[in-house]
């Protein structure tokens, strides 16, 4: 009854018309009959499975995990690491004029423009799917990101302790611009087994949030030469379509239990994938091993 509620819930949310109105209404303290219910049938299955398709379409999953790239993994790939210090040490002579500069990058908010295309008078314009097939071009865009530079000095203290080294503004009145600047060269982990960005751009997947393409009217999408019934969710290469498989691995941050079969000594395997919900880190994996009798207890990680 429980799974029956649910495909009616979801055919009601589809808008089919011959759904039950409400199938949690219930009335409190009378036991439900289950036989007041109609038997599902493979055809009410595959109403809603068309129903999901339907709105849906067959690559939304590529979609949205492009979108959810774009717009938060890359940014959370940069907080990771949004701080670098890069120490230059002049030639130790003596002299009160011994120095060393620090420089203090910050990266803050990236950002990704419209696809376009640098021709070769210098001049950067729109690029469309359709004229990056004809041309033999990538479909990209380019990547930019706010960066803050402070430059300090660094001089030995006053009392002379060595080691000791007191930092200040090399200029005072200089303010802590943030500057925008182009990214020359991307790599970009989901895509680096794919290609190398050597066009020093982002490609960008058909159909998502960043494609030219997306909310064009049916006839828009006919005056540039696309068809209004491609999903999209690939991307142009050198003139060439290309698509990422999806590969189906465990679900990290869940605990999984597998049953050994004899001769295995192990009688039980419980193993978890810890990974962090952002960033970049490695995952790290535990297992806890169940023996049979007359075996000793196990206990491992990677």
């Amino acid at each position: 009854m429980i799974i029956h509620n649910h495909v009616v819930l979801l055919l009601n949310l589809l808008g089919e018309p011959n759904a039950t109105q409400d199938p949690y209404e219930t009335t409190y303290g009378v036991e439900d009959d289950v036989d007041d219910y109609e038997e599902i049938t493979q055809e009410d299955c595959w109403t809603v499975i068309s129903s999901f398709f339907d709105q849906k379409g067959l690559v939304r999953q590529q979609l949205d995990s492009f979108d959810e790239f774009v717009q938060n993994t890359m940014q959370e790939l940069v907080d990771e690491n949004a701080e670098l210090v890069l120490d230059q040490a002049d030639q130790h002579t003596g002299h009160d004029t011994d120095m060393t500069r620090r420089y203090e990058i910050k990266f803050e908010q990236i950002y990704l423009s419209r696809p376009t295309v640098t021709e070769a008078d210098g001049s950067v314009v729109p690029v469309f799917p359709q004229e990056a097939r004809l041309r033999n071009l990538t479909y990209s865009a380019p990547l930019y990101i706010e960066m803050t530079k402070r430059v300090l000095v660094g001089r030995e203290g006053p009392e002379g302790v060595a080691g000791e080294i007191i930092w200040e503004k090399e200029h005072e009145e200089t303010p802590e611009d943030t500057t925008k600047v182009w990214i020359g060269k991307v790599w970009i982990i989901a895509l680096k087994f794919l290609f190398d960005l050597t066009s020093r751009k982002v490609p960008i997947m058909l159909r998502s949030t960043f494609c030219i393409l997306r909310d064009l009217q049916e006839q828009d999408l006919y005056d540039l030469n696309e068809c209004p019934y491609d999903s999209g969710g690939y991307f142009i290469i050198n003139g060439s379509e290309k698509v990422l498989i999806a590969q189906e691995r465990m679900a990290t941050n869940h605990v999984y239990v597998f049953a050994k079969a004899q001769p295995s000594p192990i009688s039980f395997l419980a193993e978890i994938r810890s990974a962090v919900e952002k960033g970049g880190k490695t995952i790290s994996q535990f297992q806890v091993k169940m023996l049979h009798k007359n075996q000793e207890r196990s206990v491992s990680w990677v």
